[in-house]
């Protein structure tokens, strides 16, 4: 384990040292433990998921192993849509605590039939009050055969992503973040902030998080965060980079089905009013639900 531990040191540093001349301690009394000791946070938060109500509950236990080396579990639960959602994670990674993170992540969760799994590398540069993260590798996406009772068109299917987040934190309680992400195929631009209050009653931050996609995926939650650990005066700039790293959760593909009447897929008429009965449980060509008035329904804007 030593020998490991010591190999896997002086390829980061290597790495770094190669790479990124430019980056420094950025918190002087940040210890030198990958985890500076056994710590959980949970959260709770909710809004629009595709123009759907939507509400998650996540949670993370990271503890040390060793001195250079954690560990860490997530779990979530939730819905979208009346469905429910859950998952888990586990993370394996080194860590200088003033200059990076590197590990490994794997994770499985699963929503209305679609499972998402994922095996990746991921990583955290610090640099003063900014912060690179991301993650990337390989995401397989299995889709359920039918659903509603009409032919899936959707394919099970394996492909790349990645989610590259920078973060800055004017105060150090105060995170804000934008990103690009390529999730289930799909672009999507990311946009929070976290803000911790000097709250007596526990650590805990208010934070909010907005998506815009490239296949008219919107996604905007918001919630409170609660940190557990030994240190209940710690910043947040400092939880964030000596206790857990970032759980992530999947952007979840739209399903498309095919048209009983036909052997094209459910596909709603572009423009212009259309029977429901004869495009049951169709979707609009942009990949969003039709307006439904009576018997009739709509893809064109209101």
């Amino acid at each position: 384990m030593y020998l490991v531990s010591r190999i896997l040191r002086l390829l980061a540093a290597a790495i770094l040292a190669g790479l990124l001349p430019s980056v420094v301690i950025a918190d002087e009394h940040s210890p030198a433990r990958a985890v500076s000791d056994f710590n959980t946070r949970l959260s709770a938060e909710g809004g629009i998921y595709d123009d759907e109500g939507s509400g998650l509950l996540q949670g993370t236990l990271t503890a040390p192993l060793g001195h250079a080396f954690g560990f860490q579990l997530d779990g979530a639960l939730g819905t979208i849509d009346d469905d429910v959602m859950g998952g888990g994670a586990a993370h394996v990674f080194t860590r200088d605590p003033g200059r990076y993170l590197l590990g490994v992540y794997g994770s499985f969760h699963t929503w209305n039939s679609i499972d998402i799994s994922r095996l990746a590398a991921e990583v955290e540069i610090y640099s003063g009050r900014m912060t690179f993260s991301g993650i990337a590798g390989w995401e397989s996406i299995d889709v359920p055969g039918t659903k509603g009772g009409l032919a899936v068109v959707n394919k099970d299917d394996d492909h790349f992503f990645n989610e590259l987040d920078l973060s800055y934190y004017p105060k150090d309680n105060l995170r804000l973040s934008v990103g690009y992400h390529y999730e289930s195929e799909e672009s999507l631009g990311v946009a929070e902030f976290e803000y911790m209050p000097q709250w007596q009653a526990a650590p805990a931050t208010l934070f909010a998080t907005a998506y815009i996609g490239d296949e008219d995926h919107t996604r905007v939650t918001g919630g409170i965060r609660f940190y557990f650990g030994p240190d209940r005066n710690k910043s947040l700039i400092r939880r964030h980079r000596e206790d857990d790293p970032a759980p992530y959760t999947p952007v979840w593909p739209k399903i498309v089905t095919m048209n009983p009447m036909s052997s094209t897929p459910n596909i709603c008429p572009a423009m212009g009013v259309f029977a429901v009965a004869n495009y049951p449980n169709c979707t609009c060509p942009g990949g969003f639900p039709p307006t439904i008035k009576g018997q009739n329904g709509t893809c064109d804007p209101q």
